[in-house]
């Protein structure tokens, strides 16, 4: 890296927080471990320590705008989707295990399917694809 860039990228998200563009609050969840009396999955989803009420903006994705995502669905799920990108206020890397292990994000109160999750080198952010299916 160039060191003469390392001052410059220490203020990126400082520059982002202090805008006011981060309006939304997400939170990480992970689905329950607990089983119900017959010991299926009861279907629920706790938060994660360290990862609540993060600051984030969430715009809708924009054409060609792309953060790489493995996961696939089912054409039945794949219907009226409403896909969101998400800028967190800091650098979450655990995200990607937790997106791989089956998490979701809840947005103002809204639960997000969690599609892909992306840290930047310089260790400043975290970007989401987050995808909702409509009713």
């Amino acid at each position: 890296m160039n060191q003469t860039l390392g001052p410059i990228l220490d203020q990126v998200m400082p520059t982002v927080i202090a805008s006011g563009l981060l309006v939304s609050l997400c939170t990480i969840q992970t689905p329950s471990t607990t089983d119900d009396a017959i010991g299926a999955p009861v279907g629920t989803y706790v938060d994660v320590v360290g990862l609540i009420d993060i600051p984030c903006t969430a715009p809708p994705l924009a054409f060609k705008d792309v953060i790489t995502s493995t996961e696939m669905k089912a054409m039945q799920y794949d219907s009226g989707v409403v896909p969101l990108h998400v800028l967190l206020n800091d650098w979450y890397p655990q995200i990607r295990d937790l997106w791989l292990a089956g998490a979701r994000a809840v947005i103002d109160g809204t639960p997000f399917d969690l599609m892909g999750s992306e840290s930047d080198s310089q260790k400043k952010m975290t970007r989401l694809n987050l995808r909702i299916l409509r009713p």
